[in-house]
């Protein structure tokens, strides 16, 4: 292994008299040189003990740091040793110009997950911890010089090997990026990788939404009251969902409180902790009757005290689907995606939609205009009458 040596530079003589103390050491053969930016005149150098003479707190002081740097350099290296990671003379430099107490880049994504804990909605925590658990699969300990272009792209490779799409691939690399730009800010990575990784484009995903005549047919099967009651239950929280647009995560945490007249008054978990804007969902009479049906003559608490896991829901909805003849592979989302439809279809308010979805972006809600582009085609009638 290379030993680290601090010697004085005396090629670089200054006016003053004074040499640069430098650190020596080689790795792979090739010499390397690193400024402590600390000097010294030939008769203040101790060459035997490769330190400044003197008792004096500020040679104390300065013979300590230099002692400490060199100790760095060596840190560095012993540490690619045991990592089994080859180490190049730019990774050095790299590396002793960025220090941090971090063991991997995946170290530091972890430690800084945890600031968002309490201050992130917990869906959001938890997407975060998946991506570094993914990194870990990747490449474990893999330090921040070793985030590089090459690394981003042997990354997005490995994930397409594992069937992941190039939605949910675009999800994760914007994870990805997000803390890139982290450590960049911290100087712990110098160039951005991203700059010329591979780009991950978005596919359009099937959409699925209930029309009108087969939301109709789900509201008559309810009515009947002939399904089990773990599929009367799922359908009843499904066709609140159709109502009101409200996520899974929103579901679950709407109570009686949240209810002001005839309005269901929330805080989009997704948003909790960002621009903590409300929405007002106006609760028709369906609405008001699932609640009923649900709770009995109970008024506080959850509207929904009985909801079952993401994945119960979503796999009791596939049965669901089944007792109403409806042909399409229903999951939670999908009511939001009828009612936006729905909506869509019947007022055209894109913008007034927007502000139901609780979207901060206009762009999240113009997916819908384009899931209906019947409805758009037909409304181009209106010019039929000039000839």
């Amino acid at each position: 292994m290379s030993k680290v040596v601090i010697m004085l530079r005396k090629q670089r003589k200054r006016n003053n008299g004074t040499y640069p103390i430098y650190l020596r050491t080689h790795i792979n053969q090739v010499p390397i040189s690193i400024a402590t930016k600390y000097y010294a005149t030939e008769a203040e150098w101790d060459e035997v003990k490769s330190k400044i003479k003197g008792n004096s707190k500020d040679v104390k002081d300065a013979n300590l740091v230099i002692d400490r740097l060199a100790a760095r350099v060596n840190d560095i290296i012993v540490r690619y040793k045991l990592m089994n990671i080859a180490l190049t003379p730019d990774i050095l430099k790299r590396e002793f110009d960025n220090p941090s107490t971090y063991t991997s880049f995946a170290d530091f994504v972890r430690k800084h997950i945890k600031v968002k804990v309490g201050v992130n909605a917990s869906g959001t925590v938890a997407y975060h911890y998946t991506f570094v658990s993914k990194l870990e699969r990747y490449q474990p300990n893999a330090s921040f010089s070793e985030i590089t272009t090459d690394f981003i792209n042997g990354f997005i490779q490995s994930e397409k090997k594992n069937g992941i799409s190039d939605n949910t691939l675009r999800k994760t690399l914007g994870t990805f990026r997000h803390y890139v730009r982290i450590a960049i800010r911290k100087k712990f990575i110098i160039d951005d990788p991203f700059a010329s990784a591979v780009r991950v484009h978005a596919s359009d995903p099937d959409m699925i939404y209930l029309t009108p005549e087969e939301l109709n047919t789900a509201i008559d099967v309810y009515n009947m009251e002939k399904l089990t009651p773990s599929l009367q239950r799922t359908l009843r929280h499904y066709l609140f969902a159709c109502m009101t647009g409200l996520r899974i995560s929103d579901f679950k945490q709407a109570s009686f409180e949240q209810i002001i007249g005839d309005y269901l008054v929330y805080v989009p978990v997704k948003t909790l902790y960002a621009k903590r804007k409300p929405i007002r969902i106006r609760l028709c009479p369906l609405s008001k009757q699932l609640i009923k049906d649900e709770n009995g003559d109970r008024t506080t608490g959850p509207l929904f005290p009985s909801v079952m896991a993401d994945q119960v829901v979503n796999r009791y909805l596939k049965n669901v689907a089944k007792e109403c003849d409806i042909d399409k592979p229903l999951n939670f989302k999908s009511a939001r995606h009828t009612f936006a439809t729905i909506y869509l279809r019947e007022t055209g308010r894109l913008h007034w939609l927007q502000q139901l979805l609780g979207h901060t972006n206009i762009r999240e809600t113009m997916v819908y205009a384009h899931a209906i582009p019947g409805d758009v085609d037909a409304s181009m009638a209106i010019f039929d009458k000039f000839k």
